[in-house]
């Protein structure tokens, strides 16, 4: 929209478009890691009958849990 009100505004390179992606990436992995981690010790503490509700068996929790945090 922006661009629309100030057609004289310059635009930004690819080149700066794909540092800016490069740059901020590494950022989005560690959050996702911290966030799968953060999910896999709260899927650890469900007893069997929250399992069930979400249609788990313990073994499938083990399995998840047992994962290194980048995968």
């Amino acid at each position: 929209m922006y661009d629309l009100l100030c057609p004289d505004k310059p635009k930004k390179s690819k080149t700066t478009q794909r540092l800016r992606v490069n740059f901020f990436q590494p950022q989005k992995i560690l959050l996702k890691w911290i966030e799968r981690s953060r999910k896999r010790k709260e899927l650890a503490k469900l007893d069997d009958h929250l399992l069930e509700d979400i249609a788990m068996t313990r073994q499938q929790v083990e399995e998840e849990i047992s994962k290194p945090f980048w995968r």
